[in-house]
């Protein structure tokens, strides 16, 4: 599994923090200009944004050539990956694109991220220090039931995608385990005062209760990190 130790300079909160507030800065004019500056190529102006549960995602159009010959290329669009900030450091997202590098390398069908004009991968912004990263568009869609051979297929994958992250050394991402996924949280509602007092006993108690199960059933897992 993608797995690694705790490192130096990243982000040891899985959920970020205040600096998200740089995000409410990101206009349509940053967001193409950043992808001119990091591209070389002009945009047409036209942008679309997609769902993401805590990045910026954005559709772009560039003004390139068209192939009349294969009216159904995505070569003009690219997708702009604007990482929230206080979420990942530059090492953590690094360490994420490498991932992705190496899967693309073993065929195993991921979108890595696009080479930027100095041929680097991640680029940030001066005015909010916010990182993003560029990717081809590729399209796909989500069918509507799973066959058992299609699920056998997904395990197949995912049982690859496993080997290649066991032969990656991350050193800065976050561990995935029930001390920071579950009692770090609490202790952030505690700080907040985000439970109701009559309440805060007994949701201690069942995240205590928890714990005991999800670190029962974590021993002898391998190294989990997000």
């Amino acid at each position: 599994m993608f797995c690694g130790l705790w490192g130096k300079n990243m982000v040891q909160s899985a959920w970020g923090s205040r600096e998200t507030q740089f995000f409410y800065s990101l206009t349509p004019d940053k967001v193409l200009d950043a992808v001119e500056h990091s591209l070389g190529l002009r945009c047409t102006g036209k942008s679309m944004a997609h769902a993401s549960m805590e990045n910026r995602v954005y559709e772009i159009e560039l003004e390139v050539e068209r192939d009349p010959s294969a009216p159904r290329s995505l070569d003009h669009l690219v997708i702009a990956k604007f990482y929230r900030p206080g979420r990942w450091s530059k090492e953590q997202i690094l360490e994420e694109h490498a991932y992705l590098k190496a899967l693309d390398s073993e065929e195993i069908p991921v979108v890595a991220p696009k080479a930027l004009i100095d041929g680097e991968t991640l680029h940030q912004l001066a005015d909010s220090g916010i990182y993003y990263a560029i990717f081809p568009k590729v399209a796909g869609r989500s069918p509507q039931e799973i066959s058992l051979a299609e699920i056998e297929q997904i395990g197949r994958l995912l049982g690859r995608m496993h080997n290649v992250g066991a032969q990656i050394k991350a050193e800065h991402r976050i561990r995935l385990t029930p001390e920071v996924y579950l009692k770090e949280n609490f202790q952030y509602l505690i700080r907040e005062n985000l439970i109701p007092d009559r309440l805060r006993k007994p949701y201690a108690e069942l995240v205590d209760r928890l714990a005991v199960v999800a670190e029962e059933r974590f021993k002898g897992v391998g190294t989990l990190l997000i």
